[in-house]
């Protein structure tokens, strides 16, 4: 059971808002401060709940995702929800990782961030409109050369719903310890990779300032011009909470599969 629960709403979705309020007016439990709380709950999308982890996961306080979006894949339903159902009802706890990147543009400037989703490599379209041309080494061996294509994407298993996804990856169970790759309109011979999630990917532009590619972390940062880019687990985890008879599969099929 958590005490005092600190209630972030998408300023974007009107319906979230309303909620975060009617929440605010009816339980003193219910706070405005995440640093306060035992649980931060995220009242929007999936990309909402990614951005409140992302400002908010080195305090180590478990996520609770509400669903107001679409689809709401890493959220819990709202729709017979109340205010003493957050305090009352069992919620259960899963940890999962967060994965580390860095890297070099065409300038010369170093980056680095985390992701718990997903890792899109995207070429720049405004200028050349060139298809970008990208290398890929897992453990420090080359195993792809001169892909050329819209790009990549790398996720986590939890991550595997969104890009990884419509990139034509399976949906993966996200409590499988592994990373995704998958090329975005790629020629056919780049297959989809699972693998574990222990490897270290190397991410390398071909071409780089002809064929300029740009990469995003959970849709929150976003680098251009980038040469390389290396990709390993992180040593945290952070912790994110489903109803207690949440079932990650039925999720799967009914909300990715749309079956049922």
């Amino acid at each position: 059971m958590f005490e005092k629960i600190a209630i972030i709403a998408d300023e974007k979705n009107p319906r979230a808002v309303e909620f975060q309020k009617k929440l605010w007016a009816s339980s003193g439990k219910v706070i405005f401060i995440p640093q306060d709380a035992d649980l931060i709950a995220a009242a929007g999308g999936d990309g909402f709940l990614m951005k409140t982890i992302h400002k908010y996961h080195e305090l180590q306080k478990p996520f609770f995702g509400l669903n107001f979006g679409h689809k709401g894949y890493l959220l819990n339903e709202v729709k017979k929800i109340s205010t003493e159902d957050l305090f009352t009802k069992e919620i259960s706890i899963f940890n999962f990782p967060i994965f580390e990147f860095w890297g070099k543009d065409t300038s010369g400037n170093k980056f680095k961030g985390v992701f718990m989703g997903d890792l899109y490599f995207n070429r720049v379209t405004e200028e050349s409109g060139e298809s970008c041309r990208l290398n890929i080494s897992i453990n420090g061996r080359k195993i792809v050369e001169n892909m050329t294509g819209d790009g990549v994407v790398v996720c986590s298993a939890l991550g595997s719903t969104a890009y990884f996804f419509n990139a034509g990856g399976p949906a993966l169970h996200p409590l499988l310890p592994v990373l995704g790759i998958a090329p975005l309109l790629a020629a056919p011979d780049h297959a989809k990779l699972v693998l574990p999630n222990s490897v270290e990917i190397l991410i390398q532009a071909v071409e780089p300032d002809k064929r300029r590619v740009v990469v995003t972390n959970d849709n929150v940062d976003l680098h251009k011009n980038i040469l390389w880019v290396k990709i390993r687990r992180f040593g945290a985890l952070f912790a994110l909470g489903f109803w207690e008879d949440h079932d990650f599969i039925e999720t799967i099929v009914k909300k990715i599969l749309k079956k049922g």
